[in-house]
């Protein structure tokens, strides 16, 4: 706000009177009075942080005369944290009275403090201001955290997809620990099956048209039946087992009855096969009703075992 020229005063003496005040807010407000305060207003009604507000005070100078003019104060410090900010100040005389208008910025809500000034030879006191909060003030609160942002099906996606993983984790846990035991057992089932029906039909062909055959091959035919069945059957170990050794390896699950006569037959084959020694037709049809009787026997006591 600039200051008023008296009449009958040149405008540059305005000039003047504004350094001089200038000067002395900073050299003589160490040796100003305070002076009466007759009223204050304040500019806008209504304030809020961060607005200009100006303060009109009226005072009594008593026997002292003022001169008229602005004062700038100087910008706050960086970092400046305070609640109000001097921005300027004026003196003038209006309707006979004289007035400071001092110009202030507010930057906190509720009763703030306009602390003492100085302008010229004049000390001002302290004043009370009250700054309403915007947030208040227009029927508005503080802003509560809003809620996490979800894209349209977020949840279900998010639910659906830790369903499927516990599923998956379930199915993959049932496979390891149980299909695959079971299919496992199928497998060697299936295949001990096949290995029976083989043995099955080469005894059936042997019986019927076994002295077709040379006694060596005869007798080869049944045992490698005989090995293939036992191997997937109850006896892996079979194939890399001498007949002699065969003898005394028998396994828990075939009775004596039934193993001793496979082991006869096999011991019999290497001797036929190996040895060079005779064998007549009689004896390989012998040979194919010892390894069915003995076939039957297992079977049996397997059936007996499950049950």
């Amino acid at each position: 706000m600039s200051g008023r020229r008296v009449p009958g005063i040149p405008a540059v003496g305005g000039r003047r009177f504004a350094a001089i005040l200038v000067a002395s807010a900073f050299v003589a407000s160490a040796f100003a009075a305070p002076v009466k305060v007759l009223s204050a207003g304040f500019s806008p009604p209504r304030r809020f942080p961060g607005d200009l507000v100006e303060a009109t005070i009226v005072f009594d100078p008593g026997a002292r005369k003022p001169a008229e003019g602005r004062v700038a104060f100087p910008p706050p410090a960086a970092g400046f944290r305070g609640e109000t900010e001097l921005v300027e100040a004026s003196l003038f005389r209006a309707e006979g009275r004289w007035t400071c208008a001092v110009r202030f910025r507010v930057w906190e809500p509720g009763t703030l403090e306009l602390p003492g000034f100085s302008v010229g030879d004049f000390s001002f006191p302290p004043l009370a201001v009250s700054v309403e909060s915007a947030l208040t003030a227009f029927g508005r609160e503080n802003p509560l955290p809003a809620a996490q942002l979800e894209l349209p099906g977020t949840r279900t996606l998010v639910l659906g997809g830790a369903g499927a993983l516990l599923a998956f984790v379930a199915l993959a846990f049932a496979v390891v620990f149980k299909l695959l035991p079971w299919l496992r057992a199928l497998m060697a089932e299936w295949r001990s099956g096949r290995t029976r029906r083989e043995l099955l039909a080469a005894i059936a062909w042997l019986e019927r048209r076994g002295d077709e055959l040379e006694a060596a091959a005869a007798w080869a035919l049944l045992s490698s039946r005989v090995r293939a069945w036992l191997a997937h059957a109850a006896f892996p170990a079979v194939a890399a087992l001498t007949a002699r050794e065969l003898e005394t390896a028998r396994p828990e699950a075939f009775a004596e009855e039934a193993w001793n006569p496979l082991a006869r037959l096999l011991a019999r084959s290497e001797a036929v096969r190996f040895a060079g020694l005779p064998a007549s037709a009689g004896e390989i049809a012998e040979a194919c009703a010892a390894a069915r009787a003995a076939l039957e026997a297992w079977e049996e006591a397997d059936h007996a075992r499950l049950r």
